[in-house]
């Protein structure tokens, strides 16, 4: 089974990383991912930005609930007739 984990913390002074109260055994090997708080944020803020700037299309003005139904439909009819 794999476990994963999702911890917020601070590198310390000394450019370290502490992990404490893991549940792992000591010895277990594990991989793990650093991100950077700061890049998330950049990156959200810029999807938002790009999601606005989509929604402001005027191409998009012109798409209604039954539109966004209708493609669903016809996605979800186009992978049943592949798994066939």
């Amino acid at each position: 089974m794999q476990v994963i984990l999702k911890k917020e913390t601070f590198i310390n002074d000394d450019s370290s990383l502490l992990l404490p109260d893991l549940p792992f055994k000591g010895g277990e090997k594990v991989t793990v991912f650093i991100v950077i708080e700061a890049d998330l944020t950049a990156k959200l803020k810029k999807w938002h930005s790009l999601f606005k700037e989509t929604q402001n299309l005027p191409q998009c003005q012109k798409i209604t609930e039954g539109d966004h139904y209708d493609s669903r439909k016809r996605l979800n009819d186009r992978r049943t007739a592949n798994l066939n």
